[in-house]
């Protein structure tokens, strides 16, 4: 089956076969709330660092001090809403782009040969986790607060052996 792509925006025709292409994919909507979340949350963590140092260094604050330090604190914290306002309106702008891409990779997984399937889960797995403890080291020594929580998104990792649910391992020797 030949596949042809042409220079359209999502509501033009790139929808898969058997879908048409209204315009309203909620994923993408879901998915930029969900990174300005974290975006948001990230910034507010490089807020605490230097505010942080500032009150570990000092015993006391003065009274002058510490209305500095509430400036320095909102100032720093409409730097954070002002950077997640402008990760919402990039994200935003980027979305026809990012719909279409996304309508493209279905396509494309939906005509790709399922020998392959096998291969491309095992490696992309083996990348995803070898990223994830790569940011996991390198976060833990540029940000030295976040060493004492660099396990916990390892933890996660484990299976829950009180619950009722079956064990992954139990789950893929049913595939074989």
């Amino acid at each position: 089956m030949e596949t042809t792509v042409r220079n359209a925006l999502p509501d033009e025709g790139l929808a898969p076969v058997g879908v048409a292409g209204t315009g309203e994919h909620g994923m993408i909507r879901s998915m930029i709330r969900g990174l300005v979340a974290v975006g948001f949350a990230s910034f507010l963590i490089l807020i605490t660092l230097p505010l942080a140092t500032r009150i570990a260094g000092s015993k006391s604050l003065s009274r002058a001090a510490w209305w500095a330090f509430l400036l320095k604190g909102a100032l720093l914290l409409g730097a954070a809403v002002v950077a997640a306002t402008g990760l919402y309106y990039l994200l935003k702008k980027l979305e026809p782009f990012l719909d279409c891409d996304a309508l493209l990779e279905a396509r494309f997984l939906d005509t790709s040969d399922p020998k392959y399937v096998d291969v491309a889960i095992l490696s992309s797995a083996a990348l995803s986790v070898f990223l994830e403890l790569a940011l996991i080291r390198r976060q833990s020594s540029v940000l030295e607060f976040l060493a004492f929580y660099k396990n916990f998104s390892l933890l996660r990792a484990l299976p829950d052996w009180d619950s009722d649910t079956p064990s992954p391992t139990a789950a893929a020797s049913r595939l074989c």
